[in-house]
């Protein structure tokens, strides 16, 4: 059996290591508790002892004024609590205490981002979807005004904003983003255009002169970006 324990460690490790590096596991941290790691019950309590040392740097941090200091400790420690949790359900009460220290730090980190950020929730049949916001900042692309950043961002990107709350809704959002993930073209081609770094704008158009639209088969609809920016000439 612990043999068995220690290869759930280590698959476990191998699989989610480059993930949570990537979104902010300090890479040390993750192999001091891989190397601590015999058992997978051992697994959350060795991360909440990293995620505590993290959050005592930040609440020292924070007593001095050091803001910088104690927003990334403050992150730190949530995302150490957050791994701890993660697929580990051997301690019902620890995996809750884990999930609860994950939210209060990482709260008190987004007050200090800067832009800041908050927390928000999508009422979802009779329960909220929680999520972070941090889009203050963001009020303004070159050539689409202000205002209304989100729908604008998506659409000179060649996306699309799906405002859906009831589950119907969600799920046909849902479909009809996997219907149009199937269909989707790269296309390139090459300008004659004199080489500069200025905005060009493309238009993407479909020839289907046979094609008779209706509610069951409507006709090809392209979603493609607005236009590019060029890279500088020589490059």
């Amino acid at each position: 059996m612990a043999s068995e324990t220690a290869d759930l460690v280590r698959l476990a490790a191998g699989h989610w290591k480059p993930r949570f590096v990537a979104n902010g596991i300090d890479s040390n941290d993750f192999d001091r508790v891989l190397d601590d790691t015999r058992e997978w019950r051992d697994w959350a309590p060795n991360w909440k002892r990293v995620g505590d040392v993290h959050r005592a740097i930040a609440d020292d941090a924070t007593g001095l004024g050091r803001t910088v200091t104690a927003t990334d400790a403050y992150q730190r420690a949530a995302w150490c609590y957050h791994l701890g949790k993660f697929l580990w359900f051997e301690d019902r009460e620890l995996h809750d205490e884990l999930s609860e220290l994950t939210v209060a730090n990482y709260a008190k980190a987004m007050t200090r981002l800067d832009p800041p950020g908050r927390r928000i929730e999508a009422p979802f049949e009779g329960a909220a979807i929680p999520g972070y916001g941090k889009l203050q900042r963001l009020t303004h692309l070159p050539r689409f005004g202000y205002g209304d950043i989100l729908p604008k961002y998506a659409n000179a990107t060649g996306g699309e904003v799906f405002n859906e709350l009831s589950r119907a809704d969600i799920e046909q959002a849902y479909a009809r983003a996997i219907g149009d993930a199937r269909n989707q073209y790269t296309l390139g081609y090459t300008t004659r255009l004199t080489p500069s770094s200025s905005y060009r704008q493309i238009e993407v158009l479909v020839h289907r002169p046979g094609c008779k639209s209706s509610s069951l088969r409507p006709c090809v609809v392209v979603t493609a970006k607005d236009g590019y920016y060029p890279l500088p000439p020589g490059r």
